[in-house]
């Protein structure tokens, strides 16, 4: 069997509901955080905020833009909280902290808005093709109607 996107469209409904896409968010970024947690000791800090990112575009492909959002706010904020010496604190942030914490919300914020762009384009090109699509059956339509009246003609010419 050939894996494809469209058979991979197939595994998950069309349709998420808002329940399903955030609860994807949520449940996906603490997924990933319980994972890191005893990888913390064995890998560094920046690989650790590195692997957060998977929930991240995971929320934003499944869910769109407001789920991948909150994935990346998510994934940060626990990243500083709970990995980040001193655990359990947001005070003791030091400028490095800082830096890492902004540029995993920035990347997290383009990574989102690249995935929901490519959504959004994707699913115009496929209204496109379902017009088109309905405009070949209609034009067939018309080609078989406009030869039916010609053989008809051709008929009565005859006759």
């Amino acid at each position: 069997m050939r894996l494809s996107y469209d058979n991979l469209l197939q595994i998950f409904p069309s349709g998420p509901s808002r329940t399903a896409r955030y609860g994807l968010a949520i449940v996906s970024s603490w997924g990933a955080l319980i994972v890191c947690l005893p990888l913390e000791r064995a890998l560094s800090e920046n690989l650790a905020l590195t692997l957060l990112i998977i929930p991240v575009a995971v929320s934003a492909w499944y869910g769109g833009l407001g789920p991948g959002l909150l994935a990346t706010l998510l994934c940060g904020l626990a990243n500083q909280y709970i990995l980040t010496e001193p655990n359990f604190s947001f005070t003791d942030f030091d400028m490095a902290d800082w830096k890492r914490l902004t540029l995993f919300l920035i990347t997290g914020g383009i990574l989102t808005w690249l995935i929901e762009t490519t959504r959004i384009a994707r699913q115009r090109g496929e209204a496109r093709a379902r017009e088109d699509e309905q405009k070949r059956i209609e034009f067939e339509a018309q080609i078989a109607e406009r030869e039916r009246a010609r053989v008809e003609r051709e008929r009565l010419i005859g006759a």
